[in-house]
């Protein structure tokens, strides 16, 4: 996942409680396949008592955390555009990516705990001041940072 905040870097893991859904062409429901039109809540998204146990497990480590913030999904395999990036930072959402939806609804749907469990592998083209994001930079490993008073 890429980090819209610059004091959340790469290495820490990041539990969000709540997801932006910002795809489209991706199968969403699995109601479409009997014709019905069911409603399901998404107030919440992820499992209360999943997000608690990873919670639980992280306090235990010395692993660098940020817990109950916001995941924005967007459609990719492209990277967010400087100005989407800051779009995003604007709303207050910590992390972007290109997964977790519709993963999450479809969970919410067959009544699955289901949790996400992130971690940051760059910095967002909006929280970052060189060239841009580029798959090199997603794919190394990086030492942690985050300086986050939410955990």
């Amino acid at each position: 996942m890429g980090s819209l905040d610059p004091q959340c870097g790469p290495g820490t893991i990041v539990v969000p409680a709540q997801v932006v859904d910002r795809t489209w062409g991706r199968e969403h429901t699995f109601y479409d396949e009997i014709g019905a039109v069911v409603h399901v809540s998404f107030a919440d998204p992820y499992c209360a008592r999943g997000r608690a146990a990873v919670a639980d497990a992280l306090s235990a480590t010395t692993l660098p955390h940020a817990l109950g913030d916001t995941l924005v999904v967007i459609n990719g395999p492209r990277f967010s555009s400087r100005a989407e990036s800051r779009w995003h930072q604007s709303a207050g959402w910590r992390i972007v990516g290109m997964t977790a939806m519709p993963e999450a609804a479809l969970a919410r749907e067959l009544a699955m705990c289901f949790t996400t469990v992130a971690m940051v592998t760059d910095l967002d083209a909006g929280a970052e001041h060189g060239e841009g994001v580029t798959h090199e930079e997603c794919s190394r490993p990086s030492p942690p940072q985050c300086r986050d008073s939410r955990r």
